[in-house]
């Protein structure tokens, strides 16, 4: 395992701690503790796993993360189904939204390339 892999898994797992911690407060988990760092160690070892499995299928990986993050948080969490709902599909969500404008943003210079070179041409045209 490389290094980005293991920055990967130790940056994931804080920031599923942080958000468990934070969703405490809106939201009761059922067995506080140990649950909540076994949760943050299951989902960023799940990421990664997602990341070098499905590479080529995005949807794949993103219904499967969607679906693990509904499961804890209706067992976990304590609420209407509502609640569990919107805080099963926070993550994901934003990881979706991440990737698009990571994506959008690697696509700028393959886009603004070619406009380029197309204004040269028109300078050198006058």
């Amino acid at each position: 395992m490389g290094i980005t892999a293991i920055i990967f898994l130790f940056l994931f797992f804080i920031h599923n701690v942080l958000f468990f911690r934070l969703l405490d407060r809106l939201v009761l988990i059922k067995d506080k503790g140990i649950i909540l760092y076994a949760l943050s160690a299951i989902n960023a070892i799940m990421s990664l796993v997602m990341i070098i499995i499905w590479k080529e299928s995005s949807f794949m990986a993103y219904a499967f993360i969607s679906l693990v993050y509904l499961v804890e948080a209706s067992v976990f969490f304590e609420g209407d189904s509502l609640l569990k709902l919107v805080c099963g599909l926070i993550i994901p969500i934003h990881i979706i939204a991440i990737n698009i404008i990571v994506g959008g943003i690697h696509t700028l210079p393959s886009i603004l390339l070619p406009l380029r070179s197309i204004d040269s041409m028109s300078t050198n045209l006058l």
